[in-house]
């Protein structure tokens, strides 16, 4: 990730990790994709928080005039929350 102020930064390993195996189990797809736009976590980075980012790649409405919710695609949102939630219950159990 890279902020103007900052040099880049790479999300947290073993969270990508986390949220890769996640998807798996719930039969969904996540890539990794290099990154310096300003991701919001990149400041979560900064102050030492682990932190991931989810993007669609394919999404050409992100950050344009069209980018209104009306154009949400509430399937990818839905996976992403399941995939979000499944870790979140992984590291609430682990010890």
């Amino acid at each position: 990730i890279r902020w103007p102020d900052r040099p880049p930064e790479t999300f947290t390993p073993w969270l990508l990790e986390m949220l890769e195996h996640s998807a798996s189990s719930l039969r969904d797809q996540l890539e990794r994709y290099a990154t310096e736009a300003g991701a919001d976590a990149g400041r979560f980075l900064a102050a030492g928080v682990p932190a991931a980012w989810f993007w669609k790649p394919d999404d050409f409405r992100y950050h344009s005039r069209e980018d209104k919710p009306e154009y949400v695609d509430a399937n990818a949102i839905k996976a992403a929350a399941d995939i979000i939630a499944d870790t979140i219950v992984t590291l609430a159990n682990r010890p």
